[in-house]
């Protein structure tokens, strides 16, 4: 565990410290990032820069994609939404899951790095172009 940053260590994953924290913007360009930026806590980002799959517990589902901009509508029902909690597979996936029984998922893509988290002190969590993960944690 990193005492700067809360980062939890499993066997198969990371837990990202992000469980209460609103998302407090969404921005669109050659990916899509989620900004936590609030009074009295560290910055998070989590920036997809591949597919991924937005779900909700009623059965409702979402494919999205950075090179069709209009498939990312539902994702911007994100902001203002708390995380419940923040995942990082070791085989490369990230779940994210809200207050609101939202989940965003975001597997690993084969060629590209599909997402990153930056966090304070220089953490980053990268999903590896094929899958895995490399973890670098904050100063």
């Amino acid at each position: 565990m990193s005492e700067n940053t809360g980062l939890v260590e499993e066997t198969a994953y990371w837990l990202i410290p992000l469980q209460g924290r609103t998302v407090t913007q969404c921005q669109i360009d050659y990916g899509f990032t989620l900004v936590f930026l609030e009074p009295d806590a560290p910055m998070f980002t989590i920036r997809i820069e591949g597919k991924f799959v937005l779900g909700t517990d009623r059965g409702k589902s979402w494919l999205c994609a950075r090179e069709d901009p209009t498939a990312l509508g539902p994702a911007l029902g994100l902001l203002n939404q708390k995380v419940e909690s923040v995942v990082a597979y070791k085989n490369g996936d990230l779940e994210v899951t809200f207050a609101y029984r939202t989940n965003l998922c975001v597997p690993p893509d084969s060629n590209y790095e599909a997402w990153q988290v930056t966090g304070p002190g220089g953490l980053l969590l990268v999903s590896l172009p094929g899958g895995g993960l490399s973890v670098w944690r904050a100063r």
